[in-house]
């Protein structure tokens, strides 16, 4: 059985903090958002795209990545990576 350290099965993914903190949050909001896994994607990209077009329409988009490996007790990789919204 593998073990995940307390960070990782504290904090999860970005995708999973969001989706615990949204409810609580009373300063900020949580924009629509959308999320699905690697595999998920492997299966049916075309749902996922589909999914998002459904939900989001034709307005900007960012897109995130979301993963145990990125941030942990150990390190952070925030502010590592530029989030760009492009007018297209």
């Amino acid at each position: 059985m593998m073990q995940t350290s307390p960070a990782k099965s504290q904090f999860g993914t970005k995708a999973e903090a969001i989706e615990r903190i949204a409810p609580l949050l009373t300063y900020c909001k949580v924009l629509p958002w959308y999320s699905f896994c690697a595999g998920e994607w492997a299966k049916d990209s075309t749902r996922i795209v589909e999914t998002i077009l459904d939900r989001f329409g034709g307005r900007s988009l960012i897109i995130r990545s979301s993963s145990l490996e990125e941030d942990s007790d150990q390190h952070s990789m925030a502010g590592a990576f530029a989030s760009v919204v492009s007018k297209n």
